[in-house]
């Protein structure tokens, strides 16, 4: 298969968006607790969105492949509907695991996870990263 029918500037575009807002948020955690914690790499919560960066970068990267297309409206869509997620209902959920751990460990389900949303902040920031690498792999790439 030939590389002109593969959308690789799409797959580049998502995955250094993934890396970079993932390395971003292990920076800044760093940076803010002095102190390094690799998990945070893989982890969901905090700035910028992992997720957002993503959808974001792929819906970008989806204008550019296929323009204002059904596919790219689909996408769109979806995008919306996950980053509503991440700063809703997941916001919800941390809010509630962070006052259930203040209650004291469970038994049966152990302790909470605490960082699972997202302030609108933060998928706002993960959004931008997401558009801006998608146009620089398109652009540079182009």
């Amino acid at each position: 298969m030939e590389w002109e029918f593969i959308p690789y500037r799409l797959l580049l575009s998502v995955l250094i968006s993934i890396a970079l807002g993932q390395t971003i948020k292990f920076l800044m955690y760093e940076f803010h607790n002095l102190k390094w914690n690799f998990n945070i790499l893989r982890s969901d919560g905090g700035t910028p969105s992992g997720h957002a960066a993503t959808v974001s970068s792929l819906t970008t990267a989806l204008l550019f492949e296929t323009g204002l297309s059904l596919i790219f409206f689909t996408a769109f869509v979806f995008s919306l509907i996950i980053m509503r997620d991440a700063c809703g209902v997941r916001l919800d959920v941390q809010k509630h695991a962070k006052l259930l751990n203040s209650l004291g460990k469970s038994k049966k389900y152990g302790k909470f996870r605490e960082r699972v949303g997202h302030t609108r902040f933060q998928v706002a920031a993960g959004a931008s990263i997401g558009v801006a690498v998608a146009i620089m792999v398109y652009i540079i790439g182009g």
